[in-house]
């Protein structure tokens, strides 16, 4: 009896273990993690083993590990023997390659270094969709008209009663400025310039949420499988 007791508690005890120990690699700023890699946290500070993704450079000889993988991909002076590690402050990472229809990226380069675009378009329309409830109709006379000149008027009925002015289909437009309307909203000046004479930014960012990168330089040394 005492026999199977006791392995029903080895086999209870080798389940509970199997449900509550973890490996460090699953976990996100692990003392176990790769060197060079980055962790984020919500923690004020850094944990054992890992220093901020701030760009600090350091000496060649304090972290011989990471100057092996990062040399001077992300700054400092190989005349003065420093590295820099990646810096993060203010920034969202960015994968390196081509994607489909972008341009090349390489590590250590920024892109869109500013919070706001200050680049010119070149002048353009963009359409506006108008339906009936937009708003927006031309003024029309039903009666035969009275005026010679359009300045100041509106289209009227023809006074011949034989002549015929009008169709139930288009099959070309009126030309520019024949029909003006004022649409309301927001300006947004891109490529031109508004009275002021300054080009005004434009606003590239997203909703984010703070919080701190931290680079490896302790755990476990990465092995470049090609």
């Amino acid at each position: 009896m005492k026999t199977k007791m006791a392995a029903c508690l080895a086999a209870g005890l080798a389940i509970l273990t199997t449900m509550t120990i973890q490996s460090d690699e699953a976990k996100a700023c692990n003392d176990n993690g790769y060197i060079g890699s980055i962790c984020w946290t919500a923690n004020k500070f850094c944990p054992e083993g890992y220093v901020r993704a701030d760009g600090t450079s350091y000496p060649y000889q304090q972290f011989q590990a990471l100057l092996a993988l990062y040399g001077n991909t992300y700054g400092g002076s190989p005349s003065q023997n420093t590295f820099a590690v990646p810096n993060l402050m203010g920034r969202e990472p960015v994968g390196t390659g081509t994607g489909p229809g972008l341009t090349p990226r390489a590590a250590g380069y920024p892109v869109n270094g500013d919070e706001s675009s200050l680049v010119a378009t070149p002048s353009h329309n963009h359409g506006v969709a108008l339906s009936v409830d937009s708003g927006i109709s031309v003024a029309v006379q039903d009666q035969p008209g009275t005026e010679r000149t359009p300045g100041g008027n509106v289209p009227a009925a023809p006074q011949a009663a034989t002549a015929q002015m009008y169709a139930n289909s288009t099959n070309a437009v009126m030309a520019d400025g024949s029909v003006s309307a004022n649409i309301a909203g927001q300006n947004v000046y891109s490529g031109a310039t508004p009275a002021s004479g300054q080009a005004q930014p434009i606003p590239v960012l997203g909703p984010q949420l703070v919080m701190l990168a931290c680079v490896n330089y302790s755990g476990t040394f990465p092995v470049n499988p090609n």
